[in-house]
């Protein structure tokens, strides 16, 4: 259910700030796996409970991930049709492995696939576009929305409350001048980066603050705010 107060300036800025989705690290097949196996097998021997879901629950996502993400060759058509053979009387016995094997010989052999890019964090889980497969987080996009939020609503300063807000959070600036807090100057930067990915998505740069800041007042989860009358200029 939805408080029944749109968020402060504060609140939804340290909301913004809380946390950043990044792109995940890379997991190799033989880790992936083994900590799969480890998770597996001491969730079977823990007592039945929450700790033992947890443990089973974590181990089936973890062998997903390397299923869809570790840097391995899939099997030729000919080593699957083997392998069902081989296995349609014991570990695969439960399974109609007949028709497997007829759909296997049967259709088309599938094309390969690289998963996509995607940044990963607390509040947003984003899958990327070829053009933004390089980026490593979604700060840029945060500090846009931060900013944009903030001169909706006419707040004097914008771009300084932001830069406190990143600093107040611990935000690092990655700054070429080895600074350690951010300022006003490095916000608009940032907001000025953002701008650009609008104008190659979309022709109307306002109407994409708009989406950019509904976007996150959505996922603050707070309050239907009415669609914020953005300015042209940066202040």
């Amino acid at each position: 259910m939805e408080a029944p107060y749109a968020p402060s300036p504060a609140q939804f800025l340290d909301f913004l700030f809380s946390t950043i989705a990044r792109k995940p690290p890379s997991i190799g097949l033989r880790e992936g796996a083994a900590v799969a196996r480890y998770l597996h097998a001491l969730a079977w021997d823990s007592a039945r409970g929450s700790n033992r879901k947890l443990l089973h629950t974590l181990s089936d996502v973890i062998w997903g991930i390397v299923l869809q993400r570790a840097d391995f060759k899939a099997a030729e058509r000919e080593q699957v049709v083997e392998f069902l053979k081989k296995n349609a009387d014991s570990h695969l016995v439960h399974f109609d492995v007949a028709s497997a094997m007829k759909l296997t010989l049967s259709l088309p052999e599938p094309k390969p696939r690289s998963p996509p890019p995607t940044l990963s964090g607390t509040f947003l889980s984003e899958t990327l576009g070829a053009r933004r497969g390089g980026l490593r987080d979604d700060l840029t996009e945060r500090i846009s929305a931060a900013y944009w939020f903030l001169r909706s609503a006419n707040v004097f300063k914008a771009r300084t409350l932001v830069a406190d807000a990143l600093n107040r959070n611990g935000i690092p600036t990655r700054s070429r001048m080895s600074e350690t807090r951010w300022s006003g100057y490095e916000v608009m930067e940032r907001v000025r980066q953002y701008d650009n990915v609008l104008e190659n998505k979309i022709r109307d740069r306002l109407a994409g603050r708009r989406r950019l800041v509904q976007k996150w007042k959505a996922l603050y989860r707070l309050v239907d705010v009415p669609n914020p009358e953005m300015h042209s200029e940066p202040r």
